[in-house]
């Protein structure tokens, strides 16, 4: 898909992104879980980012794996963690 055109006329590109995920908890604090280095297929025009279902699973799992508590902010390498 690497070179394929974005319905905005932009072009796709392979390069990584950061993923940044708020998680919202039942108390009403927010806390957030920050992944960085994502592989991803990113426009040039809207820098729109597109994932490969691999990785978007990946993405998942690693959130549904990160304890995060309340206020807490946590950052995490994608390569690193989706190679555990």
């Amino acid at each position: 898909m690497s070179g394929d055109v974005h319905h905005d006329g932009g072009r796709l590109r392979q390069s990584t992104v950061v993923h940044r995920h708020v998680v919202e908890h039942h108390d009403g604090t927010v806390s957030a879980v920050v992944i960085r280095d994502v592989p991803a297929l990113v426009c040039d025009l809207c820098e729109g980012a597109y994932y490969d279902p691999r990785v978007a699973d990946a993405v998942m799992r690693l959130l549904e794996q990160t304890d995060v508590a309340p206020g807490q902010a946590i950052t995490v390498d994608y390569a690193p963690a989706h190679a555990a």
